[in-house]
């Protein structure tokens, strides 16, 4: 691996998320994750909603925006996307306000999937460097919002990999390989939220 890129576990920066923050995307590079326990998630297009929920003194702050880390203007926009944003912060940013002060969550910035048109949860930002995993998303605001589907957790083994890759058994066409611990890739002195993605190849 390039001594520009390395793998690093922690607990994530604490410091507040300023701004509306684009959505890491995945890597391709499968030895990333090669040995490490991934959730495998049917794969997500890489297009969607996000919304930043902050609370400090004694305020809550909620913006939209898309996964660019671009924040959309509710007040003027009529493309999709901004209709999208307005439904959901109008009929279901309650539950997030809700569902994060129940869990003593202070900080988050949730990006939202729109393969099916309706918002899909699909990844959880808590810290400028940690991402929530698949399981506490699905656990804690599945009763409320669609998830990413889990299609199983396992161990990154080459013979796992070139299974998934050839989307033979269960795995179908396309998928996300998510470390089930908090990783992240540190290039160029960022760090980036680590996950890989397998497209199909069908």
């Amino acid at each position: 691996m390039s001594s520009r890129a390395s793998i690093v576990a922690r607990p994530g920066i604490s410091e507040v998320i300023p701004i509306m923050l684009p959505h890491p995307g995945p890597f391709a590079d499968t030895a990333l994750i090669a040995g490490m326990l991934c959730y495998i998630v049917r794969h997500y297009h890489n297009i969607g909603i996000s919304c930043l929920i902050s609370r400090h003194a004694g305020g809550v702050r909620i913006l939209m925006g898309d996964w660019n880390g671009r924040t959309i203007n509710l007040a003027d926009g009529k493309d999709s996307l901004s209709l999208i944003a307005k439904n959901f912060l109008y009929n279901q940013a309650k539950y997030l306000l809700a569902i994060t002060k129940a869990a003593g969550i202070g900080q988050a910035l949730f990006y939202f999937a729109l393969d099916t048109g309706t918002p899909m949860l699909v990844d959880i930002r808590t810290s400028l460097n940690k991402f929530l995993g698949p399981g506490m998303i699905r656990d804690v605001f599945g009763k409320r919002f669609d998830t990413q589907q889990i299609i199983k957790i396992d161990i990154m083994s080459e013979q796992l990999l070139e299974q998934i890759k050839n989307g033979s058994g269960d795995y179908g066409c396309g998928v996300i390989l998510k470390p089930s611990r908090s990783r992240s890739i540190e290039r160029d002195g960022k760090l980036i939220p680590l996950y890989v993605e397998i497209p199909c190849s069908c």
